[in-house]
């Protein structure tokens, strides 16, 4: 089967491409767009230049595509939401053209009530844009992902070992279900063989957690006791993003992006790991130890 990847070169498709390679026969797809470099060189992997602003480019990429795996977010854009959204809409209309039997999504947790994020309201949308052609879609939400080439773990690792003491927004306890970047590769290995009808919600997490507890669960791993915690009533997300951005190296307008997420609880709540993968996803506390040992060798 052939698995076509758009997003290929960021911190989950470079992941998944391995997977794939590792543990299938499945031939890969991958796209890069004009200012990066190709991945992984094997024989059962081909890379595929694309510009998601083109309509022949797209349909040239999908081409021979038997499965895609979406993972596209233009976080770092300013207009993401509209950008997003063009790119899934051009995404799922050529996929129908081309013949593509499946979609996989990966997208963010998206809680009940009203008053989304920017961020969240992208992911979601995304989502709807891609199914609007009617090529099914399987759309993996996940709340934070664990992995060193993750810019929210980059952010819990740095913030939580720099400062013995924490200024955080009092909706910083919002709940948040973590998972590691190979749990969440796993699932969408996993779905590549599942047949899947309409548009399909996968909500995937570990243990559920206030983001607060996850950077005092990280202190105490990283600096061998737990910060100090400071809840602030008021916390513009602009100044504060620019402090993450100084202090881990996020860049502002992602930090911006992410943070404003936390206002929004993303937690499963019907967490479909298990039923899909077969097995239950790792411990928080045995993934952060693992990666601060892989950051400290850095």
């Amino acid at each position: 089967m052939n698995i076509g990847i758009i997003g290929a070169r960021g911190c989950v498709g470079s992941a998944l491409i391995a997977q794939l390679i590792a543990t299938t026969e499945h031939r890969v797809i991958a796209s890069y767009r004009r200012e990066e470099e190709t991945g992984l060189v094997h024989e059962r992997v081909q890379w595929k230049r694309i510009n998601l602003y083109d309509d022949l480019a797209t349909e040239e990429f999908l081409e021979g595509v038997d499965v895609l795996v979406y993972l596209v977010h233009s976080l770092a854009a300013k207009d993401f939401e509209a950008m997003d959204h063009a790119f899934a809409s051009r995404t799922g209309k050529f996929a129908k053209k081309m013949g593509v039997k499946k979609i996989i999504y990966l997208g963010g947790i998206i809680p009940a009530k009203e008053g989304l994020s920017k961020h969240l309201r992208s992911r979601q949308d995304t989502g709807k844009a891609l199914a609007s052609a009617g090529v099914p879609v399987a759309e993996v939400r996940a709340s934070i992902l664990l992995g060193l080439c993750s810019v929210s773990y980059q952010m819990v690792y740095w913030l939580s070992r720099r400062l013995p003491i924490l200024i955080m927004p009092k909706w910083s306890k919002t709940k948040c279900s973590p998972i590691a970047l190979e749990d969440a590769v796993a699932m969408i290995a996993a779905l590549i063989n599942r047949d899947e009808v309409g548009h399909e919600i996968f909500e995937i997490g570990s243990e559920v957690m206030g983001y607060d507890e996850l950077l005092m669960r990280s202190g105490s791993i990283v600096r061998g006791k737990k910060n100090r915690l400071l809840h602030m009533r008021l916390f513009p997300i602009s100044l504060a993003a620019m402090a993450v951005q100084r202090i881990t190296g996020v860049p502002r307008r992602i930090a911006s992006a992410l943070m404003g997420s936390l206002k929004n609880d993303s937690m499963a709540t019907h967490n479909r790991f298990t039923e899909i993968v077969g097995r239950d996803p790792q411990l928080i506390d045995a993934v952060l130890k693992r990666l601060a040992k892989d950051m400290q060798r850095k």
